[in-house]
């Protein structure tokens, strides 16, 4: 499991928990929760994840000492920053509508809001 998410280098495992999955999941959700609050689509947040999941990618390279151009690695970093993105937008979104319209909706979890009877 370890070569499909990280590779076998000496840290290996301590950059991917790192950057990827502390630095990557959390700059997704604060990146998410950005276009959220400003009211953008979501069809623009894809973009800003790409950049930020190749961000991702260039500490591997600059801090660990990982290939730069490796597209699993890349994709990989890509999946978990898009998780975090999405979850942030989600959660974002869901408050301001329960908030903006509280006779309309109503909170049905962190990620989803259901109109009210």
């Amino acid at each position: 499991m370890g070569e499909l998410l990280y590779p076998d280098v000496p840290g290996g495992l301590g950059a991917f928990l790192f950057f990827t999955i502390v630095l990557g999941v959390l700059g997704g959700i604060a990146t998410g929760r950005a276009f959220a609050s400003s009211w953008t689509s979501l069809v623009t947040l894809p973009f800003a994840l790409l950049g930020m999941a190749a961000a991702v990618r260039f500490l591997h390279y600059a801090l660990a000492g990982e290939d730069l151009s490796s597209v699993q690695y890349f994709v990989v970093s890509l999946v978990f920053v898009a998780l975090g993105g999405f979850y942030g937008f989600r959660s974002k979104r869901t408050e301001q509508m329960c908030r903006q319209y509280p006779w309309l909706f109503a909170k049905a979890g962190p990620v989803a809001w259901s109109h009210r009877a």
